[in-house]
């Protein structure tokens, strides 16, 4: 048997596993040197965080065809219990590294496993509905969880909590954005995640086929929550102060636009939509008010023009196990670059011709 070359039609391809470092060794190295600044550098990272939580709106709007709006609400429990478990539980056996970023992450994990628990209390009696009904009561259970922040003593109230650490950093928040990808590669190539795109395609027939259709979706919905909720918990240590006005309805709106700017049913392209919408607003700066005005605009252009998004439903190669897209799947993935592309090969053609 061969060897499997890179990009070779028909084999495996490796090359985007050989992005993954390249990405991380090359942002470090701009930074270091001084071409990326620290103010820069935090863009990077918030825009990575969002990346995550896009992500695992995806898991529920994407590949199981439901409709939520309440990713800001489980983001949001994820930062609060990660962010009182460092200040007020663990903070006194913080001695040195090894115990810093170890109970670190046993917060992350605990603020994801609550947001988890919550998403199955709101799931249960919710996923029943359909659409916009379903839409309506995602969005409303995220407002009574910010509200309850505003209750809470020990929440800080309205006021919120600051002087949280600074415990999340570059490494931390890529090496988390890789390790959800999988988890949610492996997920959607799993029976549940068929089970899932399956409910998606056709209810009904999916129903027919012996799916339990609201156990799927409870379980996609419990899984995007938990995802959200670690998305949460890096957020709240990167910003180092949370109050609940963080984590209204506008914030659940960003990630539904990052989701279908970029590409829904792709994890990849939310990821990517997450990471130029961050930027962009940041980039038309210097315009003022006008930015605003600008960014909606390109928002508008790109949904009129490529109602899939920039980037489709297409995915990184080892999000496809290094397995090359089929010829239905690149028909099906639509996207703005997949237009253009598509037009330059065209033309090609013609002038061939």
């Amino acid at each position: 048997m061969g060897k499997l070359k890179i990009g070779q039609k028909g084999k495996k391809s490796y090359v985007s596993y050989l992005m993954i470092p390249a990405v991380f060794f090359g942002v470090v190295l701009l930074h270091q040197a001084g071409i990326i600044n620290a103010y820069w550098y935090q863009i990077i990272q918030l825009a990575s965080i969002n990346a995550i939580v896009a992500m695992s709106l995806n898991l529920v709007n994407g590949m199981t065809g439901q409709f939520s709006l309440g990713q800001a609400g489980f983001m949001s429990v994820g930062a609060y219990t990660a962010a009182m478990m460092t200040k007020l539980v663990f903070s006194g056996y913080m001695g040195n590294i090894f115990a810093t970023y170890g109970l670190f992450l046993v917060s992350l994990i605990l603020g994801a496993v609550m947001a988890a628990i919550i998403g199955l209390l709101i799931g249960i009696p919710s996923l029943r509905l359909k659409g916009d009904y379903l839409a309506i009561i995602t969005l409303g259970f995220s407002e009574i969880i910010r509200v309850l922040w505003r209750v809470f003593p020990w929440a800080g109230k309205a006021k919120g909590l600051n002087g949280i650490q600074n415990l999340s950093n570059f490494s931390i928040i890529f090496i988390s954005v890789i390790f959800v990808m999988i988890l949610l590669r492996n997920f959607t190539n799993s029976k549940y995640g068929r089970g899932c795109m399956a409910i998606r395609e056709n209810e009904l027939a999916a129903e027919t086929m012996g799916i339990d259709t609201t156990k799927a979706k409870i379980k996609s919905f419990v899984f995007a929550a938990f995802i959200a909720g670690l998305g949460g918990g890096l957020y709240a240590h990167l910003m180092m102060f949370i109050n609940p006005e963080m984590f209204n309805q506008i914030k659940s709106t960003d990630m539904l636009m990052y989701l279908y700017a970029g590409g829904v049913g792709s994890y990849s392209s939310a990821l990517l939509g997450a990471l130029i919408f961050t930027f962009l607003p940041e980039f038309l700066r210097f315009m003022g008010e006008w930015r605003l005005v600008i960014f909606a605009l390109v928002l508008i252009l790109i949904m009129l023009n490529r109602p899939k998004g920039i980037f489709g439903k297409h995915e990184f190669g080892f999000m496809r196990f290094g397995q090359p897209e089929s010829i239905h799947q690149k028909a099906d993935n639509g996207g703005l670059l997949s237009g253009l592309a598509q037009k330059l090969r065209q033309k090609k053609t013609a002038e061939k011709a």
